[in-house]
């Protein structure tokens, strides 16, 4: 997927096209705008459209006969209206207060968006029955319908494949509110995968180290927050009222506490093993041995022996989010990083943009912002390395092993 943006009015940046690919790179001086422009990215391609031209009728035809045939172009064009329709009377306008928590004028935007070619795919819709069962704060539901999105030539093929008992024992009015409220959501998320968009993004902020620090404030907040949220309304209602005003100064911008909230997490969530050479060069050559987690605590092993990680070095603070990420992250990720050189030797810096060349090559979409020459210069050279490599076929030694080979042009 090819996306183009003409930027107005966005901080210092007056007037500014930009071409999203699999590795993108800002570098320049400070505030030029480079990480607001890098957010501004990463929000378009996270807003996705609630509604995208399903009418009632071939919503009811899907459930009713169980199976459901759209034109995937009309489709395209209907889901990329809403899209750009959402993006303008909802991303643009609350920008600033969701990735900085200010406010500012609304930037303007113009979007060249070029989905890729749709390849035989296959998507799972499920759609839930939720039970109100609350264990450690995590909703626990059951599937309701599972649902097959394919496509097959010029249109998409719809099929219900199981319906669990949940929704046997519901009355046909509460499985057309499953049908109407759910099914058009989630067949749009699925939909924009198909066109390209990514499937899981997550942002690397500048603020990084500082995690141990506002983590318990974190912590904190969210606990009262659940301790009032269960109490009735009744019961000590001015200090409720006091506790909710307090509440409100601890206000971070959603891209921290979504930053937060996946390392206090990251804990339970599987490890996907699609980055694995990027993480052994992460851990070998610059953390030089790994983080473990135990009981919600990080801990650096460093070979000789373990510390918390608030006595490891700034670098392993600086690089612990980043080797988190790789360890959970799907193929085809979108991972933005703000200045990933921060606490790094510049040696150090080198050998982290290999470890990203090598996560970009098994599928990890990037964009940073750095002041960093070593880190440009290293991707450079490694696409530089990878067009002689192909130049020279005759040669047995290929310049680089194909692993730390770049095909992706910076911008």
């Amino acid at each position: 997927m090819q996306l183009i943006l003409d930027i107005k009015k966005l901080g210092p940046v007056k007037n500014s096209q930009v071409i999203w690919r699999p590795l993108t790179v800002f570098i320049g001086p400070n505030n030029t705008g480079k990480t607001y422009t890098a957010y501004l990215i990463h929000g378009l391609l996270n807003t996705l459209p609630l509604q995208c031209g399903l009418d009632s009728d071939k919503i009811e035809e899907l459930f009713n006969r169980e199976q459901l045939k759209l034109d995937f172009e009309e489709t395209k064009k209907a889901w990329l209206e809403a899209w750009q329709k959402k993006v303008k009377e909802t991303f643009l306008p609350e920008f600033w207060e969701t990735y900085f928590a200010v406010q500012n004028h609304e930037p303007e935007i113009q979007i060249n968006l070029s989905p890729d070619k749709c390849k035989a795919k296959e998507f799972i819709v499920s759609l839930g029955v939720y039970e109100d069962i609350d264990k450690e704060s995590i909703i626990i539901g059951t599937v309701g319908y599972k649902i097959t999105i394919k496509k097959d030539k010029k249109n998409l093929l719809l099929s219900i494949l199981d319906v669990s008992r949940d929704v046997e024992k519901l009355n046909d009015d509460d499985k057309l509110w499953i049908a109407y409220n759910e099914f058009e959501e989630y067949f749009c998320e699925k939909f924009a995968y198909w066109l390209g968009f990514p499937e899981y993004s997550f942002v690397i902020p500048a603020e990084r180290t500082s995690f141990l620090f506002y983590k318990h404030w974190f912590v904190l907040k969210d606990k009262i927050w659940t301790i009032l949220m269960r109490s009735k309304l009744s019961e000590i209602l001015d200090v409720k009222k006091s506790i909710y005003s307090v509440l409100k100064e601890f206000h971070f911008p959603k891209i921290f506490e979504d930053f937060l909230s996946f390392l206090l997490l990251v804990e339970r969530k599987k490890e996907l093993k699609c980055y694995e050479d990027a993480i052994e060069l992460l851990n070998k050559k610059l953390l030089k041995g790994n983080v473990q987690i135990k009981d919600g605590e990080f801990l650096f092993n460093y070979g000789k022996g373990t510390v918390g990680i608030s006595g490891a070095s700034s670098a392993v603070k600086a690089l612990l989010p980043l080797e988190k990420f790789l360890r959970t992250a799907p193929k085809g990720a979108f991972l933005v990083i703000d200045e990933p050189e921060m606490h790094l030797h510049p040696e150090a810096q080198v050998l982290l943009a290999i470890a990203l060349a090598v996560a970009i090559n098994s599928g990890l979409r990037v964009l940073l912002t750095t002041h960093s020459p070593y880190i440009l210069d290293t991707f450079n050279f490694l696409v530089w390395a990878h067009q002689i490599n192909a130049k020279l076929k005759t040669i047995d030694d290929p310049v680089l092993k194909e692993k730390f080979q770049l095909t992706y042009l910076l911008f």
